[in-house]
């Protein structure tokens, strides 16, 4: 077991591993009624900002990457549903490819920006079936570590006839973990509630009717994140948040993520560390 920071409220958590799944997950997390507060900052507000245009043609590039496959085994002309989707470029992508897409999120529809796209509001730790049933997939990209309950959610899918499923999540098994410790990027607590690495994600799909069909692991930009969370829990320990000073406030725009530093070395690692676990499930 680790504690680990919340560079936002200099907040600290326990990290520990499950003794029967070997999971590691946050201790003493919010609770599900008041996590939103967690979300009320910088970290929240960046999740739906616009990225620059160099970080939205490399995520075009990713998007191919992750979902090409998929894509091609399902067939274009079938039902997906996003969940957590965010400001919806996901979703977006897979209109452009054939698919037959629906969105869900937890912010209401009267903020979400494509009136094309089918979308509904709704908690991911308490599921309505409508939103999954007669859906031939279900993809999350970067959400599965954000939820309470992940087994209960995947049971959901199999219980709606859900046929694929789509996760990528942060790798806890990534070299990064080992060279910034607790500042690394992805621990990022309470947001993050789960830490998943390969056989214990894989684990997780079998224990609820999936088999792993293929594997799309790469790298995302951990290095400049990671400097941004060691930077913020330094000022949480002195207690002079980044506005503070011109100087934090300097650092604070360099490497905040969605910035041109974190552009750039998630385009330099993509092809030598498994950053991020991308990986397909097909119901048994």
């Amino acid at each position: 077991m680790h504690d680990v920071m919340d560079h936002f409220s200099g907040e600290v958590y326990p990290v520990v591993r499950c003794t029967r799944c070997a999971l590691l997950y946050l201790s003493e997390a919010p609770s599900e009624r008041d996590i939103h507060r967690h979300y009320e900052n910088f970290a929240g507000a960046n999740m739906h900002s616009p990225p620059n245009a160099l970080f939205r043609m490399l995520r075009e590039v990713a998007f191919a990457r992750e979902y090409g496959g998929l894509i091609k085994q399902i067939g274009s002309n079938r039902t997906v549903v996003e969940l957590g989707t965010g400001d919806g470029s996901l979703a977006r992508y897979l209109v452009g490819r054939g698919c037959r897409v629906a969105a869900c999120d937890v912010f209401p529809a009267s903020q979400w920006a494509h009136a094309d796209i089918p979308y509904h509001a709704a908690d991911l730790n308490n599921m309505s079936p409508d939103v999954l049933e007669g859906r031939d997939a279900v993809l999350m990209r970067h959400v599965l570590e954000h939820v309470h309950h992940p087994a209960r959610l995947i049971d959901d899918f199999r219980k709606c006839g859900v046929a694929y499923v789509h996760l990528l999540v942060p790798n806890a098994a990534s070299p990064f973990v080992g060279l910034f410790g607790n500042d690394w990027c992805s621990w990022d607590p309470p947001r993050h509630l789960q830490f998943f690495e390969p056989h214990t994600l894989d684990r997780l799909l079998d224990a609820h009717g999936y088999r792993l069909e293929s594997v799309t692991d790469h790298g995302i930009d951990e290095l400049v994140v990671s400097l941004f969370r060691r930077r913020m829990s330094e000022w949480q320990r002195t207690k002079s948040p980044a506005e503070h000073s011109p100087e934090q406030a300097l650092w604070f725009k360099l490497l905040q993520p969605k910035g041109v530093l974190c552009t750039v070395s998630a385009a330099l690692s993509s092809p030598f560390v498994s950053s991020v676990l991308s990986r397909l499930y097909v119901r048994r």
